[in-house]
């Protein structure tokens, strides 16, 4: 086993996720991205000129989702062409998508939001974008479609709308169509910071590393984190590796709730994206960052998707943050998975977690 205090290898998928903000949000000038100009205030907001839509289109939106990761939401799916209606696309060589204008706007339509691409300074996507290319699919992952929630551009929280709007052409015929994709807006991001005449720094509660534990899902698929054991009883399993066909969820029968850390958005530290081989030298729930409205009690797909990610246990009941105090607060990290001998789906699974120190 490698040095736990080296500098971590850094993955490549889970960094992508913090890369994605390739291009700064527009100063909190008051620009609407893509529409015209107004003062950012709910008492002067003017709603985007979002534009008309055709009464026939080629033009069809797919998987559109908004994925919240601490204080950034990422949208993903795509807008694409489709050719069979020959009355709306006369020249199908010729049918390509000529204009995509995106604009963030309250659900109650009071304030505005902003996005950021990577193709443009203020989240609009130029005319060039469509000039250099013959562009028939527009992939929002691809084009680095997000939001920073934390951006002056925002006045309130609450519910919002990314609303779309793609435009498409054969040179003879225009499509123009719409669509939206909702997000909120936590109430985190509109609290009013402590004054530092107010504010008091209390150190995390300290927390006690046990490695290399593994489950083997087909004898006991569920761990008790106090004890170390593993359990088929899942009232007496903090954490529960659930199977269903060959993927596994997480879930907890002791109340806890998880969310995956955020140590890996702090571009600048890092030091900090621990892994099952790198671990704090003397670990606090500080060394854990987490987004509070990020909780859930269960997680879908977990060993495809979070192998040597950190994930935050917490019992909202019992752990108080900020207090020094640790109790209730658990992390943890799958570093290995392996198929059971029987071949029927279980697997072995190593991790390592920490716990409250005693």
């Amino acid at each position: 086993m490698s040095s736990k205090f080296t500098t971590p290898i850094i993955l490549g998928s889970a960094i992508a996720i913090g890369a994605l903000s390739l291009v700064a949000c527009g100063e909190d000038n008051g620009t609407i991205p893509g529409g015209s100009q107004t003062t950012n205030s709910s008492s002067s907001y003017v709603p985007p000129d979002i534009p008309q839509e055709t009464a026939v289109t080629a033009i069809e939106y797919s998987g559109l989702e908004a994925t919240p990761l601490a204080n950034t939401v990422f949208f993903s799916g795509s807008v694409k062409l489709k050719f069979d209606d020959t009355t709306i696309v006369t020249e199908a060589d010729a049918m390509k998508f000529t204009d995509l204008k995106l604009y963030v706007e309250s659900a109650s339509k009071t304030s505005y939001g902003c996005i950021k691409t990577n193709l443009s300074e203020d989240g609009t996507v130029p005319a060039s974008y469509f000039a250099s290319a013959h562009v028939t699919t527009i992939n929002f992952d691809k084009i680095g479609l997000e939001s920073d929630l934390t951006q002056g551009c925002y006045t309130e929280c609450g519910n919002f709308n990314l609303i779309i709007s793609a435009t498409a052409s054969d040179g003879v015929n225009t499509s123009i169509t719409n669509d939206t994709i909702p997000f909120t807006r936590h109430e985190d991001n509109c609290k009013i910071p402590e004054s530092s005449s107010s504010s008091v720094t209390v150190p995390g509660g300290p927390l006690t590393i046990v490695e290399d534990v593994k489950i083997n899902t087909k004898e006991a698929h569920c761990l008790n984190f106090t004890t170390g054991l593993t359990t088929k009883v899942e009232t007496e399993g903090d954490l529960c590796f659930n199977r269903s066909g060959t993927q596994f969820s997480i879930s907890s029968g002791t109340g806890l709730q998880f969310a995956i850390f955020t140590n890996l958005l702090n571009k600048q530290a890092t030091e900090t994206h621990w892994m099952s081989e790198y671990l704090p030298p003397s670990p606090t729930t500080d060394d854990f960052k987490y987004n509070e409205a990020d909780l859930k009690p269960t997680m879908s797909n977990y060993l495809e998707e979070n192998q040597e990610m950190f994930t935050v246990a917490i019992n909202p009941n019992v752990y108080q943050p900020n207090t020094g105090v640790s109790t209730g607060f658990y992390a943890f990290v799958v570093s290995d998975v392996s198929a059971n001998t029987d071949h029927n789906g279980n697997v072995v699974i190593t991790l390592t977690y920490l716990k409250p120190a005693m």
